[in-house]
Parts: C-alpha cells; sequence; structure tokens
C-alpha cells in the first residue's frame, strides 16, 4: 500500500486534522502517517511515497529527513462552502481582523480570502502589536484564542481544508485510480470552495466519462488487467476475476497471479 507522511512542527489538532481530511476521500487506500519536526532525531527518514508539507519554507526543514525533494508537496488548503457564504453576508467596506496564530498564517489566510473573492470587506491582518479598538468583527480559521477579547463579533470559519487541485496531484503521483476515491472526490468537491474556478464543472465531466468506461470494462468479454510498469495492479474486470479464479487483487502484482512464462513475453 502507498503512503502519504503530514509534517508538521510538532503533536497538535493540525496534525490530526490534515489525516482525517485526507482520508474523507482517500479512505483505506492509502497508508497515512504524521511526523512532527520537533519530535524528529537526527538519524530518522521519512521513506513515505509522498511527503506532505504546509508551506515552502518547511522543506528546509525537513531536508536531512527526506531523500528527494521530489516527493514532496505543498498543500493547498481552502474553506467550507458553508464558511465562505457566511462571509459573503458580511456587509460591504467594513474593517475585518483576520486572525491567526502567527504573522505568516495570518497573511496567507488573507491572501487565501482574497483569492477567493472576499473582496467586498476591508481584510486587515492581525499584528499583537497592534491596535484594534475600532474594529468590531474577527474571522479566524479554528484560532480564537488568539483574538482580541474586546472584539464584539468572531466568525470562526474553521479548519482550511485541502484544496482538490492538492487532492488531483496525490491520485496523479500515487496512480490512484480506484473507483471509490473518484466517488468521494465528487462529494468532497461539494463541501468546499475550489481555488480554481471551473473544478467542479471539470469534475462532474471526468466522472461521467470514469462511470462510462467503468461500464464498459466490466461488460467486456475478454478478461482485462491494468498494470502500471512495476506490474502492480491497478484494475481488473470481472472476467478476468472470473477466468483465473481471483477474489481479491488491491496491493498485488500480476507476477502474484499469473504464470512466469507469461509476464516473461
Amino acid at each position: 500500500m502507498k503512503s502519504i507522511g503530514i509534517v508538521t512542527d510538532g503533536v497538535s489538532e493540525l496534525g490530526k486534522f490534515l489525516k482525517e481530511n485526507l482520508e474523507m476521500v482517500l479512505k483505506n487506500h492509502v497508508q497515512i502517517n504524521n511526523y512532527y519536526i520537533k519530535s524528529l532525531k537526527d538519524d530518522f527518514l521519512i521513506e513515505d511515497d509522498l511527503i506532505l508539507i504546509m508551506i515552502d519554507k518547511k522543506l528546509k526543514d525537513i531536508s536531512k529527513y527526506i531523500k528527494s525533494k521530489d516527493n514532496v508537496i505543498v498543500i493547498e488548503r481552502t474553506i467550507m462552502l458553508s464558511a465562505y457564504h457566511e462571509l459573503l453576508n458580511i456587509p460591504a467596506g467594513i474593517d475585518v481582523l483576520v486572525v491567526n496564530d502567527d504573522d505568516e498564517t495570518t497573511k496567507e489566510t488573507v491572501e487565501l480570502l482574497i483569492e477567493l473573492g472576499i473582496t467586498h470587506i476591508n481584510l486587515i491582518p492581525y499584528e499583537k502589536e497592534g491596535k484594534y479598538k475600532n474594529i468590531q468583527l474577527a474571522i479566524t480559521p479554528g484560532e480564537k484564542r488568539y483574538v482580541p477579547s474586546y472584539l464584539d463579533e468572531v466568525i470562526d470559519i474553521g479548519n482550511r481544508y485541502i484544496d482538490i487541485s492538492t487532492f488531483f496531484v496525490i491520485i496523479s503521483k500515487l496512480s490512484l485510480n480506484h473507483n471509490e476515491i473518484i466517488i468521494e472526490l465528487k462529494k468532497y468537491l461539494e463541501l468546499i470552495v475550489s481555488l480554481y474556478s471551473g473544478m467542479k464543472e471539470k469534475m462532474r465531466e471526468i466522472f461521467v466519462k470514469k462511470q462510462e468506461l467503468s461500464t464498459l470494462f466490466e461488460l467486456a468479454n475478454d478478461g482485462i488487467l491494468i498494470t502500471n510498469k512495476n506490474g502492480e495492479i491497478r484494475h481488473a474486470n470481472r472476467k478476468f476475476c472470473e477466468l483465473f479464479n481471483i477474489q481479491e487483487i488491491n496491493d498485488k502484482n500480476m507476477k502474484q497471479l499469473l504464470p512466469q512464462k507469461w509476464i516473461s513475453k
């Protein structure tokens, strides 16, 4: 089974949340591991097939724990559709304080909200030494404890969810072509605001084509087996399983199922 490593600074709710977030779509098709930079020994090596980090600069922090930066992905994150609608209902033109756990993540949150089209209000990045007595409303992604106590109202948009674009990269790099993942990805897309316009329409198109191909694949009179270049099985239709009396193909290699003389040819 392929594996994904999530690297965060230390043990926190973020690492747990991101693991649960990945499992919403990938289910039990991938092993997901959490790693915490502050807890890693100098000689430790992260050997997962993919490694996920929050921001670019963390690549430098983990460089001694990985073999290659080629399998490292910087997660792109977004917000839930329900939170987006709540933000759109804020009266236009008012100043709103944006609060996260440090200056860098606060700046990232402001940039994300602007990218998502929240431009009808004035987004003010929170700084610890700043004075914000004239502001009455704050937005925070699950970090209420950092919001100044004198603010009248706080909109907590919750943890930022992994954007669909990151899932596409994961699925592509790990060759995860399971039909269940495509179905769950389609459901997931209905819950979030994608960073890329037209993504929902594209996903629906992919889903329909996937269903059509799956139907033709299963109805074929011939046994069909699809593998990657290493012989790892990606798909086998019903007829193939019947011909070779196979009950389970997950995480199997064709060398385990077919006579060696067939493979050598």
